[in-house]
């Protein structure tokens, strides 16, 4: 085997590891966006509970500090959905940029 024939051999053997670690990379970055997604989504979950509660209670029964709550549990419902939403942009720019 030449220098030349083993130069060209480690080169490949090279250009496969960059691909197989920026393969790997992209892997982590698509895993880290789903784990944030599962974690929005559990909270979304959870205030929308809080926010049934709250709303199926009895207008004439609710507090002033339970409207407030209602309207903060709604307000951060509204935070959620579109750090959801700008998840699901960015996954879709992904996906774009990879065709």
């Amino acid at each position: 085997e030449s220098p030349a024939d083993q130069q060209t051999q480690w080169t490949n053997q090279l250009l496969y590891l960059v691909q197989k670690k920026n393969n790997l990379m992209t892997e982590e970055s698509d895993l880290m966006i789903a784990v944030q997604e599962l974690k929005l989504e559990e909270q979304q979950c959870q205030l929308d509970e809080k926010l049934r509660s709250y709303m199926n209670k009895e207008d004439t029964l609710k507090t002033p500090e339970d409207e407030k709550a209602e309207q903060e549990i709604l307000k951060q419902l509204v935070e959620v959905v579109n750090k959801r939403n700008v998840l699901i942009q960015l996954q879709e720019e992904k996906r774009l940029s990879e065709l």
